[in-house]
């Protein structure tokens, strides 16, 4: 798999700093990771899904301008390797995340219209072409669970309330990987310069569904962190050792699995911690 180079060389340097350091802390969060990612093409479509590509030739794709929001939880220890005496320098954080769920959506649509009458409003006299809809739609879509390893440094200023800045990456495998397909044949009756394929009055619609599972895949990202930190209390022993935090990831992502080409999109993590320092 492509991300085995990354996540190797992260344990490796993470495994030789925690030898050689005493953890400063350790943190967990949770909050939304919102992606913003290509759909899913035709050519995607018939690599998930077992259909005859001429079966679906005539049908067009259905514009599906939505960001995807997941949840995800991280919990990291932080090292102070960077450290000297005049000066405590850099936070090196590392961690596990749980990056949430990876989805991403289709819309296969073909409908046949023909003449069907005219109706005539009573009250204005203007008239409405109305026609007979035939057709199926094919609701698609794809999804992966995703965990990973998260690496960053972090610099800080000093008080009780503190605002830091980074750089960092995350990444790892994507399992539990299912396609849901969704099919909808319906007839019934539409106005004929409408938005709208069918119309439920005296119109018949059935439905299908069918799931099929996917391979294992990755993914990768970078970011830059930046957040504010509140410290619980100045002087009591033990809750001035409690930090709440409140932490943007900006990332640009990319992503691969066995069936899909890989693909690079952009997100907002917003991440909701606690932080104990020793």
């Amino acid at each position: 798999m492509k991300i085995h180079l990354p996540v190797f060389l992260v344990c490796a340097v993470a495994f030789t700093t925690i030898q050689a350091q005493t953890v400063h802390s350790i943190s967990i969060g949770f909050g939304p990771n919102i992606i913003d990612q290509p759909d899913l093409l035709k050519s995607d479509v018939l690599q998930l899904v077992p259909l005859d590509p001429e079966s679906v030739a005539d049908y067009s794709m259905v514009p599906w301008d939505q960001q995807q929001e997941t949840f995800c939880f991280v919990m990291s220890i932080g090292l102070l390797p960077f450290s000297k005496e005049d000066r405590r320098g850099p936070e090196l954080r590392l961690g596990f995340i749980h990056a949430g769920w990876n989805e991403r959506q289709a819309i296969l649509q073909h409908s046949i219209r023909t003449p069907y009458d005219t109706l005539v409003s009573t009250a204005t006299g203007e008239q409405f072409l109305v026609d007979s809809v035939h057709g199926s739609t094919y609701f698609i879509s794809t999804k992966a669970e995703r965990i990973g390893l998260d690496a960053s440094l972090a610099w800080s200023t000093t008080g009780r309330w503190s605002l830091y800045v980074g750089v960092g990456v995350m990444g790892g495998p994507s399992f539990n990987a299912r396609t849901y397909v969704d099919l909808e044949h319906y007839n019934g009756v539409g106005a004929a310069e409408g938005p709208y394929a069918y119309s439920p009055q005296g119109g018949v619609r059935k439905s299908s569904y069918e799931t099929f599972k996917g391979g294992n895949g990755w993914w990768t990202a970078a970011y830059f962190p930046f957040g504010i930190d509140f410290t619980l209390s100045r002087k009591h022993p033990f809750w001035k050792q409690m930090h709440l935090s409140y932490e943007l990831r900006p990332q640009l992502l990319i992503q691969g699995s066995p069936e899909l080409d890989n693909t690079v999109g952009t997100g907002l993590l917003a991440n909701f911690g606690i932080r104990l320092t020793l």
